[in-house]
Order: C-alpha cells, then structure tokens, then sequence
C-alpha cells in the first residue's frame, strides 16, 4: 500500500518490502558481474574500514556480534530508519534536499534538460507531453526535480514519492499551487514501492539508490520496470564512486555509495537495459561523480 498526501492530508500506511530476489542470490550475482570484469569487488566505509566483499560489508553491519558496541545498525529496519532520521532533521529547503549544495541546482536541472531532451529523440514514442502523460519521482523530497523539469516539460501529472514526511509535507507550498494540484504524494521509502502496471511514461530516480541494500535496489527497480507505459523509461542520476576503489558505505544516514559497474549489475538483475548515460559535468571536487542513465525494460 502507499500513503497519499492530498492538501492537508496525510494517511501513514505501512507496507512491507517485497523480497523478488534475496541478498544470497545478488551477492554471487553481483559477485560474479565484477570478478569477470576484475573490477574491485570490495570497499571501506567513512571510518576507513576496508570490506574485502560487498556481502562481508553486509555481514558486518547485519549479522555480527561486532555491531553491538559501535552504533552500527543490526536489520534492514534499522538501516531504513537510520537515513529516515537523518533526512527528518534536514531544512525543508533546496539546500537541505541537496545537501548543503543549493549553487549546483541550476546546473543539476540543466544537465537533465540536456539529457531529457537528447532522450526524446532517441525514442521518440517516449510521451513527455501529452494529456495523459504522467511522471514519477523517487526520493523526491520537496519535489525540487518535478518543479524544476518534469513538470516544465510537459507531464500532465507527477507523483512524488518521499519517505520523510517533513519534507514532503512541505511539498505543496514550494510547489506552488498550479504545480501542487497536477501532483500526488506518496509517503513512503523505495523499499516499500510495490508495482502498478502501466502507470508512467517517465520513473526519475536521483540521488536516492544509495540508500537501498542491493537486494531491495533490486526488487525496487524491477517494480519500476513493471510500473512503465509501453515506450516508458526509467532515468537514474546517481553518485558514483572510482571503479578500481569499490564502494564507500557510511554508516551515519545508512549510505551506500557504488562504482558504476556495481549499480548496472543491480539494473541487469532487475531486468533493464540501458538507452543512453551521461556523466553530469562542473559539480564541485569534493564530490562523487554523477551520471545518468536512461534505462528500459529489457524485451524477454
């Protein structure tokens, strides 16, 4: 189930994630992936401490007895509520959605103009404008990317997906009310998205995988893929980190940070294809790279 926010409304609906792939089978899946490649298979966190496998960094913060005097969370729960409470305490503002980082904004939601309207002519079925056009956001926040570009594309309707409610009860009113009205709001994290068929012709997905596990980033986006429109297609713009390093998880908002070939072995697992990718250009030094990737569902 989902949580729609209407106006002044709000219903807090719980839905339990439902597990398509388990974290055994994508690990060796993953696993696997990288070794061919001989890509890094491991990673550190922010305390400097090196993992020799994404699955023994897994172990570590779920399954050892190690976790019980560091803080570090102990189940899936905990991990979610973990980036929940760090996301509660951030400003309803531009600059509390990125970061700190409000100067890149105008460069962040240029680079996707660039990028969506390179897109419309690689498929030109793909509907950005029509009546019954209709686009999602995931992680969405305040609805920074749907006031910023897809709405100003054209979507008759975006619905924004946002686990803390702070933020996405402050949608609305930056919104603005001729924006709010062609808008839904669900209140729930990733983890919880269950599919609905034939329901987007764009799925925006931005800085927001970081914090699935690899088994529910799976799951999610194989509900993402069954959620398209024939022609539909997903666009990830996310954080990446330098392929011969391996990713970098930080424990404090539950974080996960993964090379490129990590994240597009998730996406081959859910079951997508890639059209197009673009790195994002002029983002400042101390900063991941970032690159989008426009995603379809791969033909069986």
């Amino acid at each position: 189930g989902t949580s729609e926010l209407n106006g002044d409304s709000c219903l807090n609906l719980e839905s339990e994630s439902n597990f398509l792939y388990d974290r055994a089978k994508v690990a060796e899946f993953v696993l696997s992936k990288l070794s061919s490649k001989e890509l890094a298979l491991g990673g550190c966190d922010t305390d400097d401490l090196k993992y020799p496998t994404i699955e023994s960094m897994w172990e570590f913060f779920f399954d050892g007895e190690q976790n019980a005097e560091n803080s570090s969370t102990r189940s899936c729960s905990e991990w979610y509520d973990r980036s929940k409470e760090y996301w509660d305490d951030q400003e309803e503002s531009v600059d509390g959605v990125l970061g700190g980082f409000e100067s890149l904004n105008p460069i962040d939601l240029q680079s996707s103009l660039y990028f969506m309207n390179r897109l419309v002519i690689l498929c030109p079925k793909l509907n950005v404008k029509g009546t019954k056009s209709c686009a999602a956001e995931f992680g969405a926040g305040i609805g920074r990317v749907s006031k910023g570009l897809l709405l100003p594309l054209g979507f008759s309707r975006c619905d924004l997906y946002e686990k803390s409610s702070p933020l996405l009860w402050s949608a609305p009113e930056y919104l603005g009310d001729d924006n709010a009205s062609k808008c839904r709001y669900y209140n729930i994290g990733l983890e919880a998205y269950e599919e609905r068929p034939n329901a987007y012709d764009v799925i925006w997905i931005q800085w927001v995988l970081i914090y699935l596990t690899d088994w529910d980033l799976v799951n999610f986006l194989s509900c993402c893929g069954s959620s398209l429109k024939d022609d539909g297609v997903i666009i990830v713009k996310e954080s990446i980190c330098d392929s011969m390093e391996g990713f970098v998880v930080d424990a404090s908002d539950s974080s996960l940070t993964r090379t490129e070939a990590h994240l597009l072995c998730l996406a081959e697992r859910a079951g997508l294809e890639i059209i197009s990718e673009e790195w994002l250009h002029d983002i400042p030094k101390n900063m991941f790279r970032v690159k989008m990737i426009a995603f379809k569902l791969k033909k069986m």
